[in-house]
């Protein structure tokens, strides 16, 4: 019956923000299957939404080639279902897309889905205000943010931030708390070490307080990021300190063989690595930047937050770097 794939579809959806992906992607198969056998056909709108929500899957677990079948396949039939792009549906799936292109490193064709999905979504709703928007306008700075240009970047995350808060009617929302980070992370780039801390402690609290628990995947992310900012500063003692704490959540929440652990694991080998060769330059005339080159990479918190890759950003200055010259002042 078509009521019950909607409530298999609805369990996969909880599955997912759990961080369940297999028990997911197991829903999400057995509600599409019910559909259409129900429907006798794989043209129809909710049959499309169960195809995407299968490429958040895939997206969430690395596998960036199916998710983009799966959201190509899903726009397809959006489009001949509605006859039409003009539809909220499909500005998501658009947006989806765009996130593929994101975490490929495909910038420019990232920008072009993202404010095509903008578009859409502004006839649509005839007004910036909706969550969707506020989504977009985050995903914007996110370009912006990995191009380095951080003046942008902190602009669209503080739009996307006003908006959320005028239709939540509170900061106090998991989006919002993604937001938040995002400019966290924009003040520790720009030197705003207590800015920073102060953001992603405002992100921490907000997710303990949404999620009424603090094994959450989103809250380990946020203590990355708060060691990242510790990092930044020297503190490696109480960078380690947050690194091991949000290890522990991974752990509990998906065990140590999970993708996230383990590049999490390694961030914090590097931290150790780069405290230690700040020692042993500190004994010997070797540059630092000589000694060690790999930045403490951000990337596992962007794969948690929004699935994207596990990798270093190419275009910033490195961390270790970063530490070096505040040290030499």
């Amino acid at each position: 019956h078509a009521n019950i794939a909607v409530t298999i579809n609805n369990l996969g959806d909880i599955a997912k923000r759990q961080g369940d992906y297999a028990e997911a992607k197991k829903l999400y198969n057995e509600s599409l299957d019910i559909s259409e056998k129900v429907y006798g056909t794989r043209q129809h709108a909710f049959i499309a939404i169960t195809i995407n929500n299968l490429g958040d899957i895939a997206k969430s677990q690395g596998d960036y080639a199916e998710a983009k079948k799966l959201y190509n396949e899903s726009l397809d039939i959006y489009e001949k279902v509605y006859g039409t792009r003009q539809h909220t549906n499909i500005a998501v799936t658009i947006n989806n897309l765009g996130d593929i292109a994101n975490n490929q490193g495909d910038y420019a064709e990232a920008k072009k889905l993202y404010n095509e999905s903008l578009d859409i979504c502004e006839k649509v709703y005839r007004t910036r205000q909706h969550t969707n928007i506020a989504g977009t306008i985050n995903n914007l700075g996110d370009i912006a943010k990995r191009q380095g240009d951080y003046a942008e970047a902190k602009k669209l995350y503080n739009e996307s931030l006003d908006i959320s808060e005028k239709v939540y009617g509170t900061r106090q929302h998991a989006s919002i708390a993604v937001t938040i980070n995002n400019l966290g992370t924009i003040a520790r780039e720009q030197g705003g070490f207590e800015e920073s801390l102060k953001l992603h402690m405002e992100s921490f609290s907000i997710y303990k307080q949404v999620y009424d628990t603090p094994n959450h995947y989103t809250i380990a992310a946020t203590l990355f990021r708060i060691g990242e900012t510790f990092a930044a500063m020297g503190e490696f003692g109480s960078a380690k300190l947050k690194y091991e704490e949000g290890l522990e959540i991974l752990e509990k929440v998906f065990g140590v063989n999970h993708v996230w652990y383990v590049a999490a694991s390694g961030a914090l080998d590097k931290l150790k690595s780069m405290e230690n060769d700040i020692e042993r330059s500190k004994e010997s005339d070797i540059p630092i930047s000589k000694v060690h080159e790999e930045e403490l990479t951000s990337g596992v918190v962007e794969a948690i937050e929004g699935n994207a890759e596990i990798e270093g950003k190419k275009n910033r200055k490195s961390l270790f770097g970063r530490i070096f010259s505040k040290k030499k002042k």
